[in-house]
C-alpha cells in the first residue's frame, strides 16, 4: 500500500475571466513486496488512490496546511503520476501526483469517477421560447374589441409572450420507440418538477447512438419539454347562425340562420354568451375552451421527478 508522504508543490494561474486554478503537487512513496520482474510492485493507479490525496470535489480552504481560503476553488477529477528520480528499468519507489483546485465551473457533478456512460448523470438546460399571441384582454380587463364590438384584427393587436423549453439529455443501453411514441405531446398527468398536472409536455425527441469500450453500443437521448399554465384552446365562438329567442343551445332547430337586410346570408359573425350576434360592447363574447392534448406519465420516458 503506498504511503502519502506530503505536499511537494504548487501553483497557482489566473484565466482572462478571473478564475483561479491552483496545482498541487504531492509527494508519494510506492511500497514493493520485491524487486524485478517478478515482483509485485504499486503502479500509477495504484498510486492514484493513495489514502490522504484529495477528493474529488473537496475545497481548496479544507486543506489544513494552507495558510488561506478559496471555498469557491474545488478539487477536479484531473490528475497526472509521474515516477520521481527514477532510472530505467527500476521500479518507481516516488511518485508525484499532481492534482488541481478550480473556480471554473465544471459541467457535471464530480465527486467521483465515472467509467460507464449509462452512470452519467442527466444534462439539464432550459430556455424561454419567444411567441406571439392575440389576447381577448388587456391587463384592465378591457375586451380587444372596437367601439362597434367586433373584434380588432391585424399584427398590432399580438403581444409577446413565451413559453418555458426544459432540454434534457441522458444516456441508456436501449432506445425506448414505443414509449416515446406514445408519450409524444403528452401532458403530465401529475405533478412534475413542482408544477401541476397538465403544464408540462413532452414536444421534442432525437437520439445519437454512440460506441464506448470494445464495440458497445450506448444511446443519447435529448428530450424537450414545454412548460405552460395552460395547453386549452380558447376559441371564439363565431358562425352564421345565431340562437332564436326563446330557444336552447342543444337543439339543433332552435339556431336560425342570419339574413342581412337584402335577405341574404350573413358572413360568419361572433357569438355572445347568450347565441346571440356580437353587435355591442356590452355583450360578453362567447369563449369555447377545448384541451386538444393527452395526459401520461412522463416519468416513464426516463426523466428525473426533480430538477
Amino acid at each position: 500500500m503506498s504511503t502519502l508522504l506530503g505536499p511537494w508543490d504548487w501553483r497557482l494561474s489566473i484565466n482572462a475571466e478571473g478564475h483561479r486554478t491552483y496545482d498541487l503537487t504531492w509527494l508519494v512513496e510506492a511500497q514493493h513486496s520485491s524487486l524485478g520482474p517478478s515482483g509485485s510492485f504499486d503502479d500509477p493507479s495504484d498510486i492514484i488512490n493513495t489514502a490522504g490525496l484529495p477528493v474529488i470535489g473537496s475545497v481548496w480552504s479544507s486543506l489544513t496546511f494552507i495558510d488561506g481560503a478559496d471555498d469557491y476553488a474545488f478539487c477536479t477529477p484531473e490528475a497526472e503520476v509521474t515516477p520521481y528520480e527514477s532510472k530505467p528499468g527500476e521500479f518507481p519507489q516516488f511518485y508525484l501526483v499532481k492534482t488541481s483546485y478550480t473556480t471554473i465551473p465544471m459541467t457535471r457533478c464530480n465527486d467521483a469517477t465515472i467509467q460507464n456512460p449509462l452512470n452519467e448523470p442527466h444534462q439539464l438546460s432550459g430556455s424561454w421560447v419567444n411567441k406571439r399571441i392575440r389576447p381577448f384582454k388587456d391587463r384592465n380587463n378591457l375586451p380587444y374589441s372596437s367601439t362597434t364590438g367586433e373584434p380588432l384584427q391585424g399584427p398590432q393587436t399580438e403581444i409577446d409572450d413565451s413559453d418555458w423549453e426544459i432540454n434534457l439529455s441522458f444516456n441508456t443501453a436501449t432506445i425506448p420507440l414505443a414509449t416515446v411514441n406514445s408519450l409524444r405531446h403528452n401532458l403530465n398527468d401529475s405533478t412534475l418538477w413542482g408544477l401541476a398536472a397538465g403544464k408540462v409536455k413532452f414536444s421534442k425527441y432525437s437520439f445519437t447512438r454512440k460506441l464506448y469500450g470494445t464495440c458497445s453500443f450506448y444511446y443519447t437521448h435529448s428530450m424537450s419539454f414545454s412548460i405552460r399554465d395552460s395547453w386549452a384552446q380558447s376559441l371564439t365562438d363565431i358562425g352564421r347562425m345565431e340562437l332564436g329567442s326563446g330557444g336552447s343551445a342543444s337543439l339543433p332547430d332552435d339556431w336560425v340562420v342570419v339574413k342581412d337586410r337584402f335577405g341574404e346570408n350573413i358572413p360568419p359573425s361572433i357569438l355572445d354568451t347568450s347565441g346571440k350576434r356580437v353587435v355591442s360592447p356590452s355583450q360578453t363574447p362567447n369563449v369555447i375552451t377545448r384541451n386538444p392534448y393527452p395526459l401520461g406519465n412522463l416519468l416513464l420516458l426516463g426523466i428525473p421527478s426533480t430538477l
